[in-house]
């Protein structure tokens, strides 16, 4: 069971205890159903299904935690809808698979700063290939501030191998340009 299963399953047990203990048994049974998360149910799903029923079981207590007509599921709530969309937003799926996104992007800056650490001598196309590859998987999967750190670390480092590091700073500055102006302060802010 990956990682992910293992982590969805468990914020979904929270949630049915959640209401287990506010809906009565008929209307928790028929809830469970609505939401494909019966134990039955989950068992048949892969990963990318779990996703999608993470997302409807968010979308459900999001709407739920704002309806006043359960006040007393409040208590608690609110730390837990956070919970959840945190783990949610962590994630993606591609090519039918769930990635998490922060690790995705952990290891391309990790490469990155491995293959700037080279040598000049030893810096080959290979290596301006899988660092336009490193840097596009930062682009995609990053937060501002990573995309940051790297467009600063090839400034510093990557202009002294090669030419071509020049165009992947007016990649990487291409896309800072293009992130909304508070995500940029906020980036700024965090150096």
């Amino acid at each position: 069971m990956s990682h992910f299963i293992e982590t969805v399953s468990q914020a979904i047990c929270e949630y049915k205890k959640i209401l287990k203990r506010k809906l009565p048994q008929q209307s928790y049974s028929k809830k469970l159903r609505e939401l494909g998360i019966k134990r039955t149910q989950l068992k048949r799903l892969d990963e990318t299904g779990i996703f999608q029923v993470a997302h409807k079981v968010l979308g459900e207590l999001e709407e739920t935690y704002t309806n006043t007509a359960y006040p007393s599921l409040y208590s608690g709530v609110h730390e837990f809808v956070g919970h959840f969309k945190n783990i949610i937003s962590n994630h993606k799926i591609e090519n039918d698979k769930v990635i998490n996104t922060t690790q995705k992007a952990s290891a391309a800056i990790i490469e990155t700063a491995q293959i700037l650490a080279l040598s000049k001598s030893k810096f080959t196309k290979d290596h301006i290939d899988k660092l336009e590859y490193c840097i596009d998987g930062i682009i995609q999967y990053g937060t501002c501030t990573q995309i940051r750190m790297v467009f600063n670390a090839i400034q510093k480092r990557g202009l002294e191998k090669v030419d071509a590091c020049t165009s992947l700073l007016e990649k990487l500055e291409t896309h800072l340009d293009n992130i909304p102006e508070e995500e940029n302060l906020e980036a700024i802010d965090n150096r």
